[in-house]
Order: C-alpha cells, then structure tokens, then sequence
C-alpha cells in the first residue's frame, strides 16, 4: 500500500478512462492516462491488454497523446488524437485508424476537432461529435471562419440563450454537431459527395446529421444501430427562464430525419443506449424539478422505438451510470 501513503506516488498511478473490445472478443484496448516526463499534465496512450493474461502492450506513444478507443468490423481500432499529421496537415483534434498491420493514419478530421467516436458493429458506419461556428453553410466556410478569428485572435463569445456554462467550463463560440463516417470513408477522399442530411467535408467524407442543430446537442451523448441506420441521441430545448428540457430523439441516418422517441413530460431523459437491432433505447431518466418532501429518483428504462409502455430496470437502490446491450439485443448489461 506504498503508492497510497505517498501522494507523488498515487498520483502517478495509471489511470484507466476507457476499454474498446474487438467484435470477435478477441483484442482489449484501453485509454492509459500517465504523468508525462516533467510531471506537469497527463498524458494518455493506448494499450493491448492481454486476454490470456501476460503484460499489456503499448500501441501508441505521442506527446498530445491518444483516447476514445473504438474498434471497427475489420478490426482496425480508431481513436482521438490531435498528434501531428505525418503528411504535415493542420494540429487539430482528428480521427485515427490503427489497422491490424501497419501504422496510424488520419481517416477523417474537420475544423473544430472531433471526439467520441461511436460505430455500428455490423456496418462499420462511424459517428462523431464536432462543431460548427453559427452561420456556416458548409465545412469549408466553417473553417475560413475560424481562421480569421485566429488570426485575428479573436476570442470574444456572444451567447443568446442558455446554457453558456457547463459544470468548470464555458461553452464555446460554436456548435456541437453529430457527423457520420460511411464504411467507405477513408483518408483523403474524393471530392464532396451532395448526400441528404448535410454537406461532407472535403477531407474524410464526414456528412452533418443535424445541420439546424443550433445548441440542441451540447454534450450529447449518442450511439448508432448494428446497421447503422439509426442514431440515438440527447437533445436539448432551451425553455423560458433559463431551463433546458433533455429529451432523446432518432435521427435516420440516410436521410436526416429526426424522430422524439416516446418519453414522459416533465422528466429528463439522458444517455441513450439503442439497441443493435433498433427495437428499444435504455436510457436514463430522472425529473425536472424535484420537491424539498419527495427525493430524487434516477430510473433506467427500456422504451420500445414502436411505442409502448417502457419497461423499468430493477436495480434496487443503485444509481445507473453506464449500460450496453448485448450482440443479439436480448440482454442489457
């Protein structure tokens, strides 16, 4: 119990912020964050856990470091990293792929940066959070905008509604977006494709889902369909006198389309699993406003795409914080 009773020592214990599993069960990855050499920041990287046991194995190593791992169907794992392009592109937050043999690559990036990679376990389609400054009409506008800001070093925000806070943070001039990834994208793609739901941006193919997003999706929290047909999603509505109503909606990922998926009034809705098959969504939900006589309950559902009643989880006592289904959508975990 050393590294507890010396505070230099806990804090520099490895911390795990994420596990990726290979469709086949085959390969564990986890997102590593480590002290860096000067003991000023974390740094994280990732690793290949062993499942037969044996010493784990680090995959990556840079100083901006790497996160969110996720793997695809053919078993190249993805993941977050703003390290520098070997073809000497632009220092932004962008989507590597590792594939099995060989080294990483750039496979999609856009102005902004992107996070949290989310893939559809049979089709391989990609889905990823962005941003855009209000007003732009396409990816490239977007990023001249934000070149002239900074070069211009402008850093000024103009907020017209709530929230411009979250938690130790201010939110940011942009937009949050939810952009897809095809199975057929890849590192520098043709030319723009005209799709339905939104323009691609020149480099990695990514589409827009919600172009009239507005601030609908600050923090969101997403997944996709086996098929990737469906994506599941938070969105916000601001409302009078600074509430923010979180509902959970199905956008068709072909078309666009947005769909509430049944919920009750007066409630919050937040971290939306959907099924593999797109039958239900577990998702969590809790009231709006509570009483000083009546606690708070969290209760995790499960509601039917097709409508219905939704089913309650018997956790007893246990506040539910993360939940995932299983290949065949008959067990949730």
């Amino acid at each position: 119990m050393t590294d507890y009773a010396d505070l230099a020592a806990f804090l520099s214990l490895p911390r795990l912020t994420g596990l990726a599993l290979s469709p086949d069960g085959s390969r564990l990855v986890a997102a590593v964050q480590r002290p860096d050499a000067k003991n000023a920041r974390y740094v994280s990287s990732l690793w290949e856990v062993p499942l037969a046991g044996g010493e784990p194995v680090r995959l990556t190593r840079s100083e901006k470091g790497e996160s969110a791992p996720a793997f695809r169907p053919d078993g190249s794992l993805l993941f977050i990293s703003s390290r520098p392009d070997p073809d000497g592109e632009e220092d932004e937050t962008a989507l590597w792929v590792l594939p099995p043999v060989g080294e990483p690559r750039v496979l999609a990036r856009s102005a902004g940066g992107l996070s949290g990679p989310v893939v559809a376990a049979d089709a391989g389609t990609v889905v990823v959070a962005g941003s855009r400054l209000p007003g732009s009409a396409d990816p490239a506008g977007d990023g001249a905008r934000r070149t002239v800001r900074k070069d211009r070093r402008i850093n000024a925000i103009l907020h017209t509604g709530l929230p411009i806070r979250y938690w130790d943070h201010e939110l940011g001039v942009d937009e949050p977006r939810l952009l897809v990834l095809g199975p057929e994208g890849g590192p520098r793609d043709a030319a723009p494709r005209d799709v339905a739901g939104g323009p691609r941006d020149a480099a990695g193919g990514l589409r827009d889902l919600a172009p009239d997003a507005g601030p609908a999706l600050v923090n969101a929290d997403y997944s996709i369909t086996a098929d990737g047909a469906t994506v599941a999603t938070t969105w916000r509505t601001r409302g009078p006198g600074g509430t923010v109503d979180t509902r959970v909606v199905l956008i068709d990922v072909a078309t666009g389309t947005r769909t509430p998926l049944p919920t009750e009034a007066d409630c919050e809705h937040e971290t939306p699993r959907i099924a593999p098959d797109g039958s239900a969504v577990a998702l969590l939900r809790f009231p709006v406003e509570g009483t000083y006589e009546t606690p708070t309950e969290w209760d995790l559902l499960i509601v039917p795409v097709a409508g219905g009643p939704a089913v309650p989880v018997e956790v007893g006592d246990l506040y539910p914080n993360e939940w995932v289904w299983s290949a065949d959508a008959g067990t949730l975990y």
